[in-house]
């Protein structure tokens, strides 16, 4: 399995894009490389 990891200043960063982005489908994307960096499996996104 690959090794999501990223540093805390990467995982502030993506959260604000989150917040601020206007398309649900880029939203959903961000989201997803947050909740892999923090520990859920591809299952769990899924």
């Amino acid at each position: 399995m690959l090794n999501y990891t990223l540093s805390t200043d990467q995982l502030i960063e993506l959260q604000k894009a989150h917040r601020q982005t206007q398309n649900k489908r880029e939203a959903d994307r961000i989201k997803a490389v947050v909740l892999l960096a923090t520990g859920w499996t591809a299952e769990q996104v899924a």
